[in-house]
């Protein structure tokens, strides 16, 4: 085997690719020269990898695609009986046509894998982002829905510290919305609270998240409900409000 030849078996080794033979002779290239094997030692890593890799079924649509670009790819005229004088030239070459089949089939397998995982890694994004684009517009609509009820009412109040409050009270569907926006970030040990207070006291609507915007807030409309108060807990809530009310909405129900 020629020098050239060892130089160009490094991929063919790293996928196990080589004869007995072709093996031997090139692991005692490999020793002599430092480039091969610096090159042989990376494309080992890499097959190794390749072979570490949590395989995910591709999708459909790839399939098709493979099978369409085979279609359009020029075939080979039928093979004609070789010559004597060139059996061993037709006997490398198929020794070469076997090693770049079996590199093409690894090729492959690592196009498929990654085009697999790209699909199903992009299907949960997209997925992720429809659900999130279906509940942002279900609170709007429910939020337009209640603001234009008959005899619907909407009260708005700043927030000390920062941000807005707004309650929106529909009789027409018995329901009160709560709304608020650009809140103060709290500690991690505190948590915003939502009381509907009423001649008997307030009564807990809800544990909200630590600040910002806050997502709406929904309930049934309670007889007697005078107003609506957020104030800051202890993280989880509490039984009763501890601290004086940042804003409060009054209401009419």
């Amino acid at each position: 085997m020629s020098l050239i030849e060892l130089h160009q078996l490094s991929g063919a080794w790293a996928m196990n690719a080589l004869d007995d033979n072709e093996n031997k002779a090139f692991e005692q290239h490999l020793r002599e020269c430092e480039s091969c094997a610096a090159e042989a030692a990376e494309l080992r890593e890499t097959a190794a990898r390749l072979g570490a890799v949590t395989e995910h079924a591709p999708p459909p649509a790839l399939r098709a695609r493979v099978l369409a670009v085979a279609a359009q790819t020029r075939q080979l005229p039928p093979a004609t009986p070789p010559s004597e004088t060139r059996a061993s030239a037709v006997l490398a070459e198929r020794r070469w046509l076997k090693r770049l089949g079996v590199l093409a089939a690894a090729a492959s397998v690592l196009a498929a894998v990654a085009l697999g995982t790209q699909a199903v890694r992009s299907n949960n994004e997209l997925s992720r982002e429809v659900d999130a684009l279906r509940q942002v517009t279900a609170e709007y609509n429910q939020l337009a829905a209640l603001m234009s009820s008959p005899g619907a009412t909407t009260v708005s109040r700043s927030v000390e510290h920062g941000g807005t409050g707004m309650a929106v009270y529909a009789p027409s569907q018995n329901k009160v919305l709560f709304l608020a926006g650009g809140l103060p970030q709290l500690p991690a040990d505190r948590s915003y609270q939502l009381w509907v207070v009423a001649a008997d006291g307030p009564q807990s609507a809800g544990v909200l998240p630590t600040g910002g915007k806050l997502p709406p807030m929904v309930m049934e409309a309670l007889a007697g409900t005078e107003k609506l108060a957020l104030t800051v807990e202890p993280r989880g809530g509490s039984k009763g409000p501890t601290t004086a009310p940042l804003v409060v909405l009054p209401l009419a129900v």
